[in-house]
Formats: C-alpha cells, sequence, structure tokens
C-alpha cells in the first residue's frame, strides 16, 4: 500500500471565510510527542537544536550534546569536557563535520571518526554561543558578553566588541546581530555596521526567509521587510522571544521565556495561537520532515508534525459535560445536536454556544425519560425523533418530549422511508413502523430470522438494510418482508464475517458497504452477492468498524477502536488517524458518525466529539532521508578503529565507507539503518537486498535491519530504503562490500591447482599403461580358472535341476494321495456297511458260525482303511492348517510385501503398485496361510511371467488392490507379464494342468491348487482367474466379518 498520510492542517483555524461552520463548534487540538531524559535526553533542558546534512539530530543541552536518529538517543563526547557545560548552538562545516559552540569552548565532532575534539586548544576558555563556519578552518564566533569575532589559523579577530549578542545570522557578506542594543546589520567585507534597528529593543533570536527578517526581542516579535526597510509589531506576540523559526507557509513559531509557544503569521489573517502555555521554550526547530521541534527548560522536548496540526474538537470547555457520544444530527441551520450515553441531550448553535441541554427528568411529563440517547433524527416534515436506551421513542414539539406509546424501551436507530413512515429499530423487540402523527403502526418480528435485536438500520429507496446483533445482515422490502438474510452460517458462502452489524452505508457509486464488530469492513460485490472482507490485514486499524461516511471526493472514513481509517475505494489503500493526530480518542462508538451540509464529517467517541472537513488537508510529502547507522558481526556491534579478527573492517563511520571489506571470518553480518523521517518514526518501513545474492527487495515493515550468514566470497552491493510513515520511499543508497576470498578460492591457487592435476594425470597414465601389460599376462590364466569354475556350476545347476524334478514328483504323489483317499473314501464306507451286516446276519443264524470270525477280521482291516483314508484327508483339508483370527486384510498385505518382497521385486526390476484402502472391517482365517496365497503368486510372476518377453523395453508391473463392499473383500492381483492362455484358463486351478505343452509354465498349476483349496478351505473365499490381454489377472473374494462376529 503507498500510503501518502494525509495528516490535517486545521485551515479552518485561521480562516474565517471558508469553514465559518466549523469554528465555534470546538477547539483546535494539538497534541506534540514528549522526549525527555527517561527517553534518553541527557537532561530536561534544550537550548539548541540541529538537523545535519545527513539527517540526523543533535539537541544541546545544559549538560552535553545528545545525537538522535529518530529511534534513540546517543551521548556525544561522553567523555569530554563537551559534556560539561551549556551546549548553546550546533551547525556543520564543509567537509560535514559538527561545529559545537558551548560554555565550555568550542568543539568539533569528526563525524568519520566518532570523535570530539576541541576546535582549538586557545578557544578553551572561552563561552562560546554561536558559531558559523565561513571558509575552510575559518569561523565565526559570538562570545558571550564580549561581542564577535573571526577565527582563523589559531587567530582570534575582533568584529564587534563589548557586545551581548544573543543570535547571529549570516546572509552573503552580511551579519544580522541580535543584541542586546537592537539588530546590528554588520557589513563583513568592509568592516563595518551598516545600521542598527529596533536600538531600543533587547533582540533575543533572528528568522529570515527570503527578504523578510523576523526579530524576537524582549517586547515582542518584529517582522522587517530587508527590501522596503519597513519594520512593524506583530499582533498577539508582545511578550519576551527566546527563540524563533518560520515554517514553510512563513508562519512563525516563537519560543518565549514564560508563554510557552506562539504561532503567528505577522502581515496575513490569522490570529496568534498559544501553545505549551506556561513554559520556558529554549529553542524551537523544523527539521526537513517539516516537524517542529521544541526545546523546553526542565520539560525537554516536545514535536510535532506541522502538518498535524490537529483534527477540530468539541467537549467539556465547550459545554459537553458527558463525553460520551453515542447519536448525532445536524439541523439545517447548522446547529448541533448530540445525545450522549448517560449526559442527556445537547443542543449547540452553529456559534459553537451551548443553547440547550435536556436530561431525565421523572417529575415531569414532557421531559426526556432517558439520559442515555442512542439516536436522533428529525424527519421531513421537520419532527424530531429521539431514541433511549431504556425508555423507548420520543418525538419533540417545541419543548416537550412525547413518547411513543407501545414503542420496546430499547430504541438503537431511526430513519424514515419514501412513504414518510418512521422506522426504529430496537434490542429486543423487533423494528417498529411509526406513522406521521407519533402511534405505533406495526411492529415486524421476522419468522426465519432467530433475533429480535437490531444494532443499525439503513433505508435506501425499496431497500431495508438491517444490520443485528447476533444475526447478520438482513434485506426487507418496505412491506417488511425478508428478502435476503446473510446470516453468520452462510460466511462460507458470501463472505460476510461477523455476526453483529455495526454500520450499514451506501456509497455515491451505489455500493453497499457494511462494518461489524470483530469482523473488519465489507464491500458488497453484486455480481456474485458475495462481499470482499477488509480487515487489519488489508491495513484496518481494527476490525471493528463502528461508523461509514463519504466525503466529496468519494473516499470513505471509517470510526474504530483504533482511530479513524481513510480509504480509497478504487486503490483500497488505507490511512489511519489515532489520538495523536487529534481526535477525541482512539476509541469511537456506533451510530456516533454524521456527515454534515457542508460537507464536515462528525465521530463521536468515548472522550467527546471531532469533527474535521477532509478536502483541508496537506500532505507531508518530504522525502525520507535513509542512513546506515550500525554494523554487527557475529551479533556485536563493532565501533569505529576496533579490531575485528586482527583487523579494521570500520576505519570510518559506516555511512562514510565507500566499500566494506570481509572475510570468511565474519560470519554473520548485520546492517543497521535508519530512516530519518521523524513525524512518526515507529511508523518508517524499510526494504533492503543484497545484489549479487539476492534478486529482489526485501520489504521488512518497521525492521531497521539485516542480517547474512556465510557469504561466499565476491563483490555484493548492499541496497538500501526507506519509506515515510506517510509512505513516501527515499531514493534508493548503497554500499558495496567485498568478501575476500581464503587462498584456496584464489585464481592462483586454482591455476596451481590445474597445473598439479594434469601433471598426477600424466603420471597415473604411466601407470596404467604398466598396470595394463601386468594384466595382460594374467587374463590367460583368469580365463582358465574361470572355465573350471563354469564347468562346476554347470554341476551344481543340474543337481539342483534333478533335486526340483524330486519335488515336483513329491508334490504330484501328494495330489495322487489326495485324489486316492477321495476316490478310496466311499467305496470303503460301503464295504464296511456291507461287511456289518453280514456279521449281523450270520449272527442271528449261526452264532458258532466261522464266517463270523472272517467278517470280523474284514471289518477290522477295512476300518483300518477307512482310517487312513481319513488321516490323509485331514492333512490335505484346514484341520491341519493354524487356527483362524481376525485380521485387517490391507494392513498385513502392505506390511508384508514391504518387508519380504519389495526389495526382491525391485532387484528383478518389477514396480509393485498397491492400492490398499483402509477399512475396520476383517477378515477371518490364518495370517500365515494368507501369506503363501501371495507368495504363490507372487513367486509365479517373478518366475513365469515375464521369461521369453523383451525385458528391455517391457516396464515389469505388478499390481495389487483391495476393494470393499459391505461382506466382502475383493483382493485384484495383476501383472503386465506374458498372461495364460485360453486353454490354460479353465484347467488353471487343477494340479499338474497348469503347464503348457511347451513346459514354459510348469509349476503353475499345482501353486495354483494349493492357492484355491487355501482360499475355499480357511477363508471360504474363491478364486477366478480374469482374461486379460496384458498378463495374468485374479480376483480373490474374502468374506468380511466384524469384531463382533468373531465369536
Amino acid at each position: 500500500m503507498n500510503r501518502i498520510g494525509l495528516l490535517f492542517i486545521i485551515i479552518h483555524l485561521f480562516s474565517f471565510i471558508t469553514l465559518h461552520s466549523l469554528e465555534p463548534h470546538g477547539s483546535s487540538t494539538v497534541r506534540f510527542t514528549s522526549y525527555t531524559i527517561d527517553d534518553g535526553l541527557i537532561t530536561n533542558s534544550v537550548y539548541s537544536i540541529f538537523q545535519d546534512s545527513r539527517g540526523l539530530l543533535w539537541f544541546g543541552t545544559q549538560d552535553g550534546i545528545n545525537l538522535f536518529d529518530g529511534v534513540e538517543f546517543t551521548i556525544i563526547g561522553e567523555e569530554t569536557s563537551v559534556s560539561s557545560g551549556y551546549v548553546y548552538s550546533i551547525t556543520e562545516d564543509e567537509r560535514g563535520d559538527i561545529i559545537i559552540s558551548s560554555s565550555s569552548g568550542l568543539y568539533r565532532y569528526f563525524f568519520e571518526t566518532e570523535v570530539v575534539e576541541p576546535y582549538d586548544m586557545s578557544l578553551m576558555s572561552y563561552d562560546v554561543r554561536k558559531a558559523i563556519a565561513v571558509d575552510s578552518g575559518g569561523v565565526i564566533l559570538s562570545l558571550a558578553d564580549k561581542g564577535i569575532f573571526y577565527f582563523n589559523n589559531g587567530q582570534l579577530n575582533p568584529l564587534l566588541q563589548n557586545l551581548k549578542v544573543n543570535d547571529l545570522i549570516l546572509e552573503a557578506n552580511k551579519i544580522f546581530v541580535a543584541s542586546d542594543n537592537g539588530l546590528i546589520v554588520f557589513d563583513l567585507a568592509g568592516g563595518k555596521t551598516e545600521q542598527i534597528i529596533l536600538k531600543d529593543r533587547k533582540i533575543k533570536a533572528l528568522e529570515k526567509q527570503n527578504y523578510i527578517l523576523w526579530a524576537g526581542s524582549d517586547k515582542g516579535l518584529y517582522q522587517i521587510n530587508l527590501t522596503s526597510g519597513e519594520v512593524h509589531p506583530c499582533a498577539g506576540t508582545d511578550v519576551s522571544v527566546t527563540s524563533l523559526v518560520s515554517d514553510s507557509k512563513s508562519r512563525v513559531w516563537t519560543g518565549t521565556a514564560s508563554e510557552g509557544l506562539i504561532l503567528s503569521e505577522c502581515s496575513g489573517p490569522e490570529e496568534s495561537r498559544s501553545f505549551i502555555e506556561g513554559t520556558t521554550v529554549l529553542s524551537v526547530f523544523i527539521d526537513r520532515s517539516d516537524n517542529l521541534w521544541v526545546g523546553l527548560l526542565g520539560h525537554g522536548l516536545k514535536k510535532i508534525d506541522i502538518h498535524r496540526v490537529g483534527f477540530s474538537y468539541l467537549g467539556s470547555k465547550e459545554g459537553l459535560d458527558n463525553l460520551i457520544v453515542v447519536s448525532l444530527w445536524e439541523d439545517i441551520d447548522q446547529s448541533l445536536w448530540i445525545g450522549t450515553f448517560g449526559g442527556g441531550l445537547y443542543h449547540f448553535s452553529s456559534t459553537g454556544a451551548l443553547l440547550e441541554h435536556f436530561t431525565a427528568n421523572p417529575e415531569s411529563s414532557g421531559a426526556l425519560g432517558d439520559n442515555r440517547v442512542m439516536s436522533l433524527f428529525r424527519d421531513s416534515r421537520g419532527k424530531m425523533w429521539i431514541g433511549t436506551k431504556n425508555h423507548g421513542l420520543y418525538y419533540k414539539e417545541k419543548d416537550l418530549f412525547i413518547p411513543v406509546r407501545g414503542s420496546f424501551s430499547s430504541i438503537y436507530t431511526v430513519t424514515e422511508d419514501k412513504r414518510g413512515r418512521i422506522w426504529a429499530t430496537t434490542q429486543g423487540g423487533g423494528i417498529h413502523i411509526i406513522s406521521q402523527e407519533g402511534s405505533l403502526q406495526q411492529t415486524i418480528r421476522l419468522p426465519d430470522v432467530p433475533t429480535l435485536s437490531f444494532r443499525t438500520m439503513l433505508i435506501e429507496d425499496e431497500r431495508v438494510y438491517l444490520g443485528s446483533i447476533d444475526s447478520g445482515l438482513m434485506v426487507l422490502d418496505l412491506e417488511g418482508t425478508l428478502v435476503k438474510h446473510y446470516s453468520p452460517e452462510s460466511t462460507a458462502v458470501h463472505g460476510l464475517s461477523g455476526a453483529h452489524i455495526l454500520s450499514i452505508f451506501v456509497s455515491s457509486d451505489q455500493t453497499l458497504w457494511v462494518g461489524t464488530a470483530g469482523g473488519g469492513l465489507h464491500r458488497y460485490v453484486s455480481e456474485s452477492d458475495t462481499f470482499q472482507g477488509y480487515t487489519t490485514q488489508q491495513g484496518m486499524p481494527n476490525n471493528t468498524v463502528y461508523g461509514i461516511l463519504e466525503d466529496r471526493q468519494g473516499r470513505l472514513w471509517t470510526s474504530t477502536n483504533k482511530g479513524l481509517a481513510l480509504i480509497s475505494p478504487e486503490s483500497m489503500s488505507i490511512t489511519v488517524f489515532t489520538e495523536s493526530d487529534g481526535l477525541q480518542s482512539n476509541e469511537f462508538n456506533s451510530g456516533a458518525s454524521l456527515s454534515g451540509r457542508n460537507g464536515i464529517l462528525y465521530f463521536g467517541g468515548v472522550e467527546g466529539l471531532s469533527y474535521f472537513d477532509p478536502l483541508v488537508v496537506s500532505f507531508n510529502d518530504k522525502t525520507p532521508e535513509t542512513l546506515l547507522t550500525g554494523l554487527k558481526i557475529n551479533n556485536r556491534k563493532i565501533s569505529v578503529n576496533e579490531l575485528v579478527h586482527s583487523k579494521v573492517l570500520l576505519p570510518k563511520t559506516l555511512s562514510a565507507l565507500e566499500e566494506l571489506r570481509l572475510t570468511r571470518d565474519e560470519l554473520v553480518v548485520t546492517f543497521d539503518f535508519k530512516s530519518l523521517h521523524y513525524s512518526e518514526p515507529e511508523k518508517n518501513s524499510y526494504a533492503y537486498y543484497l545484489d549479487g545474492l539476492e534478486p529482489n527487495w526485501n520489504y521488512t515493515g518497521n525492521s531497521p535491519n539485516s542480517t547474512y550468514t556465510n557469504l561466499l566470497p565476491g563483490v555484493y552491493h548492499f541496497r538500501y530504503k526507506s519509506a515515510s510513515s506517510d509512505g513516501v520511499w527515499s531514493p534508493e543508497k548503497s554500499l558495496r562490500v567485498y568478501v575476500k576470498p581464503e587462498f584456496h578460492q584464489t585464481m592462483i591457487f586454482k591455476i596451481s591447482l590445474v597445473i598439479a592435476i594434469v601433471a598426477l594425470l600424466l603420471i597415473v597414465l604411466q601407470w596404467k599403461i604398466r598396470k595394463s601389460e601386468e594384466k595382460a599376462s594374467l587374463l590367460e590364466q583368469r580365463v582358465q580358472e574361470r572355465t573350471v569354475d563354469l564347468e562346476q556350476a554347470l554341476i551344481r545347476e543340474k543337481k539342483m535341476r534333478e533335486i526340483l524334478n524330486v519335488g515336483e514328483r513329491m508334490a504330484s504323489l501328494v495330489s495322487l494321495t489326495v485324489r486316492l483317499a477321495h476316490n478310496l473314501n466311499t467305496p470303503l464306507g460301503s464295504s464296511l456297511t456291507a461287511l456289518s451286516f453280514l456279521k449281523t446276519s450270520l449272527e442271528s443264524n449261526d452264532p458258532n458260525s466261522q464266517l463270523i470270525e472272517c467278517c470280523d477280521m474284514a471289518l477290522d482291516g477295512t476300518k483300518q482303511a477307512v482310517q487312513i483314508v481319513h488321516q490323509l484327508s485331514r492333512a490335505s483339508s484346514a484341520q491341519a492348517l493354524p487356527a483362524p483370527v481376525l485380521f485387517n486384510l490391507s494392513d498385513v498385505l502392505k506390511v508384508y510385501i514391504s518387508q519380504y518382497w519389495i526389495s526382491t521385486l525391485k532387484k528383478a526390476g518389477i514396480a509393485c503398485h498397491m492400492d490398499l484402502p483402509e477399512t475396520e472391517s476383517f477378515i477371518l482365517g490364518s495370517i500365515s496361510s494368507f501369506q503363501e496365497i501371495i507368495d504363490s503368486l507372487l513367486g509365479n510372476s517373478l518366475q513365469h511371467a515375464f521369461t521369453g518377453m523383451d525385458e528391455k523395453n517391457l516396464d515389469k508391473e505388478i499390481s495389487l488392490k483391495v476393494v470393499y463392499s459391505e461382506k466382502v473383500a475383493l483382493l485384484i492381483y495383476k501383472d503386465n507379464g506374458k498372461g495364460i492362455s485360453n486353454e490354460a484358463q479353465t484347467k488353471i486351478f487343477e494340479p499338474f494342468e497348469g503347464s503348457s505343452d511347451s513346459g514354459k509354465a510348469r509349476g503353475i498349476g499345482m501353486g495354483l491348487f494349493f492357492v484355491y483349496n487355501l482360499i475355499k478351505l480357511q477363508f471360504s473365499g474363491s478364486i477366478v482367474s480374469i482374461h486379460d490381454e496384458d498378463g495374468a489377472c485374479f480376483h480373490m473374494k474374502f468374506p468380511l466379518v466384524k469384531k463382533e462376529q468373531e465369536s
């Protein structure tokens, strides 16, 4: 935000034409900033003030001298005798060094070395009141009670002797001398007095601007026209003058011996005005930022930006005994009505006189019922309406206050629609509509809105805007029907932040603005039916917006809990004004804002009423000066000529240095710089960047320093600038920074290193040639050894194949056993039944038959066969597997793949993709069996899926995805290998049926047979092979079980 500070000059205080109606309402408030010994001043008596060419301020006191950079005071020459005397005058010579005139002699402060020394030892015994440098080594001196002298080359030459000189001005070859014998004009070239003016006056101070010379005397202030020679006194300044300074408007600020500070314009229409009454002013000065500095006797320093002469104010001095202003109204005669919270109703005339004061009187039927007057409104017929906090609504007829019968007790806002009806909002009673005669016609209670409390209201044509206390913004038509409700719950949709609406305003471009309690200011965007918010993040002083007004330039003024905000709607630049600018306080009140008939804006708060004309403003466009003020190395401040790592980094002060030379020993480097604009130095802002390291500016707000660490060797330029509190940026300045490289970083070292590397490479090359010859002789021997190793490896591979074949045969035998057990189980059962029946028949017919014994033997053998078959069946069934448990399929799969398979797959060049969503469902079965299923699938893919394919041009992939439904978890396993033929698809889960004719898929059939049985027997699930052109794909279903079903 480019903040050009609009700082008020209350011109209407000096003009009886432009703002005649404003002047009588109150007084102008000038708020000075004070500095005392608590802020760093040596003493509270300041005799002289000076600003040097760099922008720094110097203050001479009765006990030494202070240097001020806007933030802190520094004592100068504390170890020298300059700190033990009165400092009457400070100036600067052509080299930029500071000349200090004191009661203990004349001194010079060498700016580059920060050293104070006597100007010349021969002058140390004199009480020097003022010095003016005229040429190299030459200076004009005013010595106490001795006159004026010219000092050069150790010689003190008299110009005017035996004269008490109070002030000097050197202009060309003339010296204007303020003395106890009048104003003397001395011709320096001719060495004689030209004339004496005001001989009967003791002239104490002089100020010159163009051809006008002002002379302050013991009898007042005089203006002298140097062209015509006319001399006339300035009205209202018949006091003993001690000091003078003129501003850019040719006004004179006059310090007096006992009457404080006087502002006057000798030849203009303005009356003189007094400030800081009852004090002794020792010195006055206006710096290049247009700040007025006032040095006082015993009371320190006072400062004010002369652009900020203040807002107009109406308070207890004008008769407003209760300062809590909550409502306002201006009549056509420009008289002002003020409602207060507890003090009743006040009426001030256009001349500023208190006309009437109405307070509550319970004993009088025509009196005001409540001293808390929350709203004021005069309708189109001239009737005044008054809303109170606890006694309802009144209208005024002559001096009687007539209550509106039936009105709710708490009335916040009163206004009128185009039909002439009066609308009033209440706290807890809805919205009243009152007839022209004053009878309550209707009370609106909105059925779809959860509140009956409304803080503010605005009627704009056919629309009624209502701001509630706790339910946001409502829009009604004139019939009282709700058209739109922007509730707190709809903030995400419409953007209106804040349930409590404090202010509503429609600007001249028909834009709706809404102020909230805590939510900031909002602008309505009709195209999207949304609000755009502006809070402290965008520059607002506070997020509580009590009032919104518009000036004649279309700018908005809002009152908050932290001052006033001036807003330009086009750029949304925000300028803040606070109590220091002359406001009644920083805290304002809702309902207490009013735009007057002549453009005057009124804002009431907790300490009275502030008002002003927004067009009567002045821009403080003074450009700040920016100065490097300090250097820190490794977080320690460095002084001039101080040794740092055995070297001097600052042979002179940093601001006078052209280049700063550093080494790698300076690991942390901090630059301190100040903006020497003194209006509001705490609000000055800064920017910097290190050219050669950073591409763009760093805007650091109010932080006036930058730190860099471990700078690489090279040349940099530290660039910096600052802005005043009004947003005016200074020109860019820069300091060259050179970081010296270490020896190993220099060009000499690099060249030497290249030569050494080349030589080393030649040596290595010769060594490699020799080694290659040795390797050639060993190559044949190693080939023979490798051949032997290869033959042995082939033998081992052959044996492994034989073992694998045996394993396959054993697997086939297991399968065969399972089948035999199944096939034998039925006939054996039938045989067992038949034998039992036969034995029973024999026992019944012939108990002693030998056939019974034969039957027993057959039964025993058959039973043994059945037992063997059952054992084989159990060995191939789930009864031989581990006990089932509940487990999360996604979690087990994710952990098992990551821990045991991911590295193997990576080595094989296979990417594994897993899509395993989180779930709270479980499957019931053996974790080890589930892991065997995964091992079989991955093993088959790893061993067989990609064999015979062009693996170099193939991105091998395996994916595992789990899809959960309400009752089933579907595990989808897929690879992008060569896949399974259509013929094999139908037999894939049968033992020995997975092998293709070529044998390339051997092992698949038996492995998937086990997978099939494990899923079916252990998990009660199923597996199918899905035909896929791009590889093998299996879908496995596992029933889901909830924890409560585990039992």
